[in-house]
């Protein structure tokens, strides 16, 4: 059934990814994320202090090298509705 916009949902699928990081890759990854960026354009933290932090707090988990990490993602397939 079309929405008031008419586009309809075809299907949504759900999917696994995994990555493989290592600390340095991963703080990297984390400095790009939306809640930090967040609170480094809200002037709570510097990217260069965020970036210390997340490296200090996963160095623990990170000494034995590289780690594989699954990130849980969807697809939403739409298509537009012809009108008449």
């Amino acid at each position: 059934m079309p929405n008031a916009r008419g586009f309809t949902m075809e299907k949504q699928t759900e999917y696994d990814m995994e990555y493989e990081f290592d600390l340095e890759s991963f703080v990297d990854f984390m400095l790009i994320q939306s809640n930090v960026n967040a609170q480094i354009e809200g002037g709570s933290i510097t990217a260069d202090e965020a970036g210390e932090w997340i490296e200090t707090s996963l160095a623990p988990i990170f000494e034995q090298g590289k780690k594989s990490l699954i990130f849980h993602g969807y697809s939403w397939y739409i298509r537009k509705v012809a009108t008449a």
